[in-house]
């Protein structure tokens, strides 16, 4: 079941909602919320002021999941994870000119809103593929952490985000 929530920190929504021992997707679920910090010390690392809340959350697999939205001047960003892919979508208000597929798809058999489970309660927009338009995209990343990561790479260097 899908929520929405005040914004509040990965941290207290991690204190609110603990993973109970006996969950076979436990460890899963911690390394979701460890990699959604690593993505907000990547962006925070690229562009500032960033921040990360979340704003809705989502069941998989019989444990509560965080939906977040991390925001940067002029961007927002909203993701979760299933244990199966993440969800991201974009809203900029500059063009991202960079090279998105790989790590994301923009199937569109995948942009229903079903398939970004607790995004509209969130708040969060579904838009169509980046090829659609390249300020407001959203799509899924099937290939782990590491996907996610060269994401927000290219989508913050495609802005000019990217501080040398």
């Amino acid at each position: 079941m899908a929520a929405k929530t005040d914004p509040t920190t990965l941290a207290t929504f991690a204190e609110a909602n603990p993973i109970p021992e006996e969950m076979l997707w436990r460890s899963g679920a911690h390394h979701q919320r460890l990699v959604m910090w690593m993505a907000l010390d990547l962006v925070r690392h690229y562009a500032t002021p960033v921040d990360l809340l979340v704003v809705g959350s989502h069941m998989s697999k019989s444990i509560l999941l965080p939906v977040v939205e991390i925001t940067a001047p002029a961007l927002r960003i909203g993701l979760r994870d299933n244990f199966f892919n993440w969800a991201v979508t974009v809203d900029s208000a500059s063009p991202a000119d960079g090279e998105f597929s790989p790590p994301v798809s923009f199937d569109p058999g995948y942009s229903s809103s079903v398939y970004f489970e607790g995004f509209e309660e969130a708040g969060l927009k579904v838009y169509g593929a980046w090829e659609d338009d390249q300020r407001r995209f959203s799509g899924h990343i099937w290939n782990g952490s590491a996907g996610l990561m060269l994401f927000l790479v290219r989508l913050l260097d495609s802005l000019g985000q990217i501080r040398t």
